[in-house]
């Protein structure tokens, strides 16, 4: 939401809402009464309740940008993490073949959530392999991710922990013919 607010500090005259602000907002939202749970009588706490539109929301975006099948094999990088094994789950959910980076202390609670192959993230990933890739992690390793994506691949992001910075070959995704989608929720 942009409101004029004229400030020294703000010469654009712009106030953003959104992950740039703290707060849920929910004086902003409107949903359908369709669109809601009734979760009083779950097992998981308000916080682990809370947590779960975000990492849940963030990687179905990243499968439904991507189009996410049954027809694909998908790379989940980052895959121990809140977002990361949500796509896990939510990949193997649409029949998707999924393999998963993560480390090996963390390997077998990414198996459980439904990768049916976990590679640690020291190990070298295999060339042309995977019809999607879902990066959560950005950084150094980005340019072979572009490398494991089959001619026609799809790439979905949305993070940066190892680094927002990448470096890659652009030919790379025009002579595969990649598609690159950032998602931001």
């Amino acid at each position: 939401i942009n409101q004029p607010m004229p400030t020294l500090d703000n010469p654009l005259y712009f106030e953003a809402l959104g992950s740039e602000r703290d707060g849920a907002f929910a004086e902003f939202c409107c949903v359908s009464a369709a669109q809601l749970y009734d979760v009083s009588d779950s097992p998981l706490s308000d916080i682990d309740i809370g947590a779960m539109p975000c990492a849940f929301g963030t990687a179905l975006n990243l499968l439904v940008r991507a189009g996410v099948n049954e027809r694909d094999h998908v790379l989940i990088t980052g895959a121990s993490g809140g977002v990361g094994l949500a796509a896990v789950q939510l990949a193997r959910q649409r029949g998707a073949e999924v393999t998963a980076v993560s480390s090996p202390t963390k390997a077998d609670a990414v198996r459980e959530a439904g990768a049916g192959t976990v590679t640690g993230r020291e190990e070298s990933l295999p060339l042309r392999r995977f019809s999607v890739v879902v990066d959560v992690v950005g950084g150094s390793g980005f340019a072979e991710l572009l490398d494991a994506l089959r001619p026609g691949g799809r790439l979905a992001t949305s993070g940066a922990i190892g680094g927002p910075v990448v470096s890659a070959d652009l030919r790379t995704i025009y002579l595969k013919d990649l598609t690159v989608f950032g998602c931001t929720y």
